[in-house]
């Protein structure tokens, strides 16, 4: 199987498993206190009875999530779903929740997250508005879990939204009316043991590196009071999987364009001409790589295959070498 493929059935893997988990009442009301204005405060119990749960109180049910463009073939959401006020049929806001493993797309994700929340509004024409009526617009969220953000983002979330404001010179006394029907939100993931006890630990325990499947159940259960994680296991050991999979090939994507980024090294077509004319470039790559973290069996694989060995058995000698160096 080449990379291409591998990493496309990894990342539907871990796309599945995300929906799966991001379905469960208890871990959605547990993630959303923190992020919509009327929950702040709340309880599980509270915030549960405003989502579309099926009998048992334990899996949502979602929207359509596939979203027209014009002839072209359809946008696909993960989750799409309603929250609703308690006791009333009024919608408070419609979701989108995605996650999201590669942390650089080669696009920002706010821009695809502003794309999925216009298609949202787009699709609410005829479905809770008719004509010109155009006040019974809902507001909807674009949520984003990126499971392996940089380091400094780490624990963060992000909110972008609409203000609103006079120019100075062209302005009254009065106040504008908020224009707050989109809101996009950015959740990066820390590490496993960050933060307990609050809606990130939660989400860390979920999606963050370094824990196994029944690990997680065990937190779930005993600091989250998630008395049906077992059900989840399955998920969890998906997720657990395949994060460290999408991890190391988006580790190494991005360790290799970092290095040739850097100057530190030379762009691909001198480093193939390089062939001829030595190791060195190679060498130099390889030993940048092994200083980010990576084994020197991961850092020979951007290496054409004819090089590997020589590559490897230079750097060794150069290890051993040093090492002798200063044991005299």
């Amino acid at each position: 199987m080449r990379d291409d493929e591998y990493r496309l059935e990894t990342e539907t893997r871990l796309d599945g498993a995300f929906k799966s988990l991001m379905s469960n009442s208890s871990i959605l009301s547990n993630m959303l206190e923190p992020l919509i204005d009327d929950f702040r405060g709340k309880d599980v119990e509270y915030i549960r009875k405003c989502l579309p749960v099926v009998e048992g109180n334990r899996t949502i049910v979602k929207l359509d999530s596939e979203f027209g463009t014009l002839g072209k073939a359809p946008v696909r959401l993960d989750n799409v779903f309603e929250v609703k006020v308690p006791g009333s049929e009024s919608i408070a806001v419609i979701i989108d929740l995605e996650g999201q493993s590669d942390n650089n797309p080669g696009y920002r994700i706010e821009n695809r997250a502003l794309y999925y929340a216009s298609c949202m509004i787009q699709a609410q024409k005829g479905r809770y508005f008719e004509n010109d009526d155009y006040d019974k617009i809902r507001k909807v969220m674009s949520i984003w879990v990126m499971m392996n953000p940089v380091m400094k983002d780490k624990n963060t979330i992000q909110t972008h939204s609409f203000s609103s404001q006079y120019l100075d010179i062209f302005r009254n006394e009065g106040n504008i009316r908020p224009l707050d029907l989109m809101e996009i939100v950015i959740i990066n993931i820390g590490d496993s043991n960050d933060l307990p006890n609050t809606m990130m630990g939660l989400m860390n325990t979920l999606f963050s590196r370094g824990l196994t499947a029944s690990e997680r159940v065990k937190v779930l259960k005993d600091t989250y009071n998630i008395k049906e994680a077992d059900i989840l296991l399955g998920n969890l050991e998906d997720i657990s999987m395949n994060l460290e999979e999408g991890f190391h090939n988006s580790w190494k994507r991005e360790g290799v364009q970092e290095a040739l980024d850097s100057g530190m090294v030379v762009s691909r077509e001198e480093f193939i001409a390089a062939k001829q004319s030595g190791m060195n470039v190679a060498v130099k790559m390889v030993k940048y790589l092994i200083s980010k973290g990576f084994s020197i069996d991961e850092s020979l694989e951007p290496v054409d295959e004819d090089l590997r060995d020589s590559v490897r058995e230079k750097i060794l000698k150069e290890e051993f070498s040093n090492d002798s160096e200063v044991c005299r």
